[in-house]
């Protein structure tokens, strides 16, 4: 939670630059730091509870984006919205950019079969019935 509360600490100053002013940090003492740390995960866990009844209103279990800003507006915190949601743009055009990455590298790789490799058929082994191994391998053996 100190972590959290250096966290949302710094991003205040960021916003308001007042909040550290004459060039000074801001400190909270060890006390103001737990208090704020509980009262983060007080108010984590109620918005958490009211993006899961944004879910269920829409007879899903699973917490979805649109959800998740529902509840922004439900707890009066609607003027971050619009940056949520240019934050969640920016993270699914970086995942998809990855993903066609990653399968254009695939199709590279695979000499433009469409990635698939082609299937390695063993080498049939004539078997002599005397049950001894007379060094005839198929290529698939690891060799000893």
């Amino acid at each position: 939670m100190k972590r959290i509360a250096g966290a949302a600490l710094a991003r205040a100053q960021a916003l308001d630059p007042t909040l550290g002013a004459g060039g000074k940090a801001l400190s909270l003492s060890k006390d103001a730091q737990a208090a704020l740390g509980e009262s983060l995960k007080t108010f984590i866990n109620y918005f958490v509870a009211v993006a899961q009844d944004m879910a269920q209103g829409h007879k899903r279990k699973t917490v979805q984006t649109d959800d998740v800003l529902e509840a922004l507006d439900v707890v009066d915190m609607g003027d971050l919205r619009d940056e949520l949601e240019r934050f969640v743009t920016a993270q699914q055009e970086a995942k998809a950019a990855k993903k066609e990455a990653s399968s254009a590298g695939k199709t590279a790789d695979a000499g433009g079969e469409g990635g698939m490799s082609p299937k390695r058929t063993p080498t049939p082994v004539a078997d002599d019935g005397d049950g001894e191994d007379n060094g005839q391998h198929n290529g698939d053996a690891e060799s000893e």
